[in-house]
């Protein structure tokens, strides 16, 4: 399986960057999976997000993940988009603003 991560300025309060990620498997096929967010924890160590949506239960809230990855896949994959934030950090100073606000670009669709 092949990562692929595209980044942007976020669009969410508290949130460093919004991400998609493109999984690319052997045959060829392809899915993109937007939503990914990169946060930071009580520590100030940044994270990733799972996409995710909210149920409601009395006054609270319970999140389930829209997508269920085995561990090793979802370990590949956050290491991947933190390792692509940290790149977009260290070269910008700051996740720069996509030129496209609705849509986020893999390098190779440029």
């Amino acid at each position: 399986m092949q990562i692929e991560v595209a980044i942007k300025s976020p669009s969410k309060k508290n949130t460093l960057a919004s991400v998609a990620v493109r999984l690319t498997f052997d045959e060829g096929r392809q899915i993109t999976i937007n939503d990914f967010r990169v946060l930071t924890n009580k520590q100030g160590e940044p994270w990733v997000a799972v996409p995710s949506f909210a149920v409601q239960n009395g006054k609270s809230f319970e999140y389930h993940r829209t997508v269920n990855f085995d561990k090793t896949s979802l370990r590949e994959i956050t290491e991947t988009v933190l390792e692509k934030y940290q790149d977009r950090i260290s070269k910008y100073g700051e996740v720069p603003a996509s030129e496209t606000s609705d849509e986020l670009l893999f390098q190779g669709d440029v």
